[in-house]
């Protein structure tokens, strides 16, 4: 069965796989092979490169005059958090890493909903909410005792392919989900951008525990097995049954991993079309490659360099 490649790399093929056939043996052709769905994860969960999209807020008037945007800070601060999870890496589509059209690939999109902040002192609310943005004072002198009334961001993972796009989990977070002090002091004169604002130390550390919260809800979903993820046959010596390809222990690939390998075939048109013509299994995890035993083959045509490596679903 022929797929394009951006359906195959959001979606593999689902069926059983025998007993491994020692290597140099024939192995057995696999008739009626199962059309490619969903993957559910065997032997562990390698790491999917998501593209960071831009967050989404509102800029908004502070005392003294300025008008602050938040955004492009708040998303360095969401890469960093990404970076640090074991279950996703950022791929910085503003630096050159925008996917091709053909190419399935992974979105994480966040918005910061609600940004409230109460001035004590002055009896006033800056920041906005979704149906407006707050006024504030046109001056302020010295430091001004803030705290944050609410923060409110919403966090979602998307599976696309080209400019097709779906939603696979998503998260929620805010102050209320965070444990550590909401009020600080701030010297608005001395802010004239976004990036001091953010920059300054307790404002900074409450943006990232509220970060940090989203994140943590979205990697611990069950759905993100359902997340594209695609090596590439980088070494094949088809009769000794084995391969090798571009993903080892460093994209968290584990020793037993189910495997499904795709060629592409003749296609007319702008993208690729890819067939499974074999199933594998790990058998040696390297830093960055692992070496595959083929398990069962499906087509005729032996596995080459350059060949689509995907994960086998149970």
């Amino acid at each position: 069965m022929a797929l394009s490649i951006g359906l195959l790399l959001a979606t593999i093929a689902a069926a059983s796989v025998p007993t491994a056939e020692a290597a140099g043996k024939k192995r057995k052709s696999a008739t009626n092979a199962q059309a490619p769905g969903c993957p559910a994860q065997s032997g562990g969960s390698p790491i999917r490169t998501v593209v960071v999209r831009d967050v989404a807020g509102k800029p908004f008037p502070i005392p003294g005059g300025t008008t602050v945007d938040l955004n492009a800070d708040i998303r360095s601060i969401l890469i960093t958090t990404l970076t640090s999870t074991q279950s996703l890496a950022p791929m910085d589509a503003n630096s050159g890493g925008e996917p091709e059209n053909c190419t399935s690939h992974v979105e994480l999109r966040a918005t910061v909903s609600t940004l409230e902040m109460n001035l004590q002192e002055y009896g006033l609310t800056i920041g906005y909410t979704p149906t407006g943005t707050h006024s504030a004072l046109t001056s302020a002198t010295g430091e001004t005792k803030v705290r944050v009334g609410t923060l409110a961001m919403d966090f979602s993972l998307w599976r696309c392919s080209g400019s097709r796009c779906s939603a696979v989990a998503a998260a929620t977070a805010n102050q209320n989900t965070v444990d550590t002090e909401l009020g600080f002091k701030v010297n608005f004169g001395l802010i004239t951008s976004g990036a001091n604002f953010v920059s300054h130390p307790s404002f900074n550390r409450i943006l990232r525990k509220v970060v940090h919260a989203g994140v943590q809800q979205l990697v611990q979903s069950p759905r993100i097995a359902e997340l594209p993820w695609s090596a590439t046959v980088r070494e094949a010596i088809p009769e000794a049954g084995i391969f090798t390809m571009d993903a080892g222990s460093q994209e968290r690939m584990t020793v037993n991993q189910k495997l499904v390998v795709y060629s592409a075939l003749p296609a007319i048109g702008a993208c690729g079309v890819f067939k499974a013509i074999a199933y594998a299994r790990i058998e040696r995890v390297d830093p960055v490659s692992s070496l595959a035993v083929i398990e069962q083959t499906l087509d005729s045509r032996e596995i080459s360099e350059g060949d689509v490596v995907m994960l086998k679903s149970e």
